[in-house]
């Protein structure tokens, strides 16, 4: 009997946050009798690991700031030692070390784009996108994650499109999936944001559109949860627009089911997306949603058919579109139940790991 192959999963770090999450998601469901995994952190895991069902190893490199050459000899070592077959980075941070799979033997590297950060959301960091095509010449797949993605890498990277693969995100929807007979509290519209503490995310946009509705004398409640660098800025913000008891800093939470549950209406203010799997994780739960009209979230939500979609930065517009679910719960009704039937139709996890298996076999059939 073959043994199965194994798959180096390279991150930057294994926190708290979607990428990661779809990381362990897929590692969870993927075929035992085909592949087997180790995850290798760039800097350092952050308690992720408590979701994976499987045994995996997590080898954590704790990456010095700035430029780490030392990190290629490190890595070098492991590919040495452990033989992978398949080489699977996430995102920019981990992509140099394509060169180094590729000088050591490892025979499928693939690459997969999940996003981008504040400092570049539209891609056009010439620096990261020379490195992006020059490392073609060693990555056999890029993954898209969304068809912003996808289009992003054929007419501005112009990669070879033999190269470039869609791949949706993904959810568990019977993890995810609305709540029955869920009570409703009258006296109070239950307002939820889930993410990385991050300059990307904007909530300081989400928090001047909490600001406008307090005027307007709503009774609502704003659940922030999730950790990053922004917290503590976040965190005097609120205090310094007397919002806090409007909104509630929760940070990192590892039952996102559980805190969905509890919610009314999913925000998203992001200024740049691939395709957000705390996006996805609301709608299968059955949640509308407010959310910038960004990166791959049109592709998710449909306008005034599963969800509202406002310009980003814009905190009055924002403030406008959550008005529209805070005064009518059969708007909401209506809406959560299209997306919980979009996210079943289009984003399930069976189909996204099916997809990356199948990449991962065609990369394997080459050896």
């Amino acid at each position: 009997m073959n043994q199965p192959k194994l798959v180096f999963h390279l991150v930057y770090r294994l926190g708290i946050g979607g990428l990661e999450t779809l990381l362990v998601n897929m590692i969870n469901k993927m075929p035992d009798e085909k592949y087997r995994h180790k995850i290798i952190c760039l800097t350092h895991s952050e308690g992720l690991e408590s979701r994976l069902t499987k045994d995996v190893e997590i080898i954590e490199l704790n990456k010095k700031d700035g430029n780490d050459l030392g990190l290629h000899l490190k890595l070098a070592r492991l590919f040495r030692r452990y033989k992978p077959q398949i080489l699977h980075t996430y995102n920019i941070p981990t992509i140099e070390y394509h060169f180094t799979a590729w000088l050591m033997g490892v025979k499928g590297r693939l690459h997969a784009e999940h996003g981008r950060d504040a400092s570049d959301p539209l891609g056009k960091n010439k620096k990261y996108n020379y490195l992006r095509k020059t490392l073609s010449l060693f990555i056999q797949r890029y993954i898209a994650v969304s068809d912003d993605l996808n289009n992003w890498m054929l007419n501005d990277l112009k990669l070879p499109d033999n190269k470039v693969k869609l791949i949706l995100n993904g959810v568990d929807t019977e993890h995810f999936k609305p709540v029955e007979n869920k009570e409703i509290d009258q006296a109070i519209v239950k307002l939820g944001i889930i993410g990385r503490l991050d300059p990307v995310k904007d909530h300081k946009t989400l928090f001047d559109a909490i600001q406008h509705l307090k005027h307007k004398n709503k009774n609502i409640k704003l659940y922030v949860i999730g950790d990053g660098p922004e917290r503590d800025n976040l965190a005097e913000y609120v205090r310094r627009m007397h919002l806090e008891d409007d909104i509630v800093l929760l940070g990192a939470k590892n039952d996102i089911a559980k805190q969905l549950e509890q919610l009314d209406v999913f925000i998203l203010s992001s200024i740049a997306e691939g395709i957000p799997i705390t996006l996805i994780e609301a709608m299968s739960c059955g949640l509308p949603t407010v959310t910038t009209d960004v990166g791959g979230i049109p592709e998710v939500v449909l306008n005034n058919k599963t969800g509202l979609l406002v310009p980003s930065k814009q905190a009055n517009q924002m403030a406008d579109a959550l008005l529209n679910y805070i005064d009518s719960h059969e708007l909401r009704s209506k809406h959560g139940r299209a997306g919980r039937k979009r996210i079943t139709e289009h984003f399930s996890l069976d189909a996204m790991v099916e997809k990356y298996t199948s990449e991962y076999g065609k990369l394997s059939s080459k050896f």
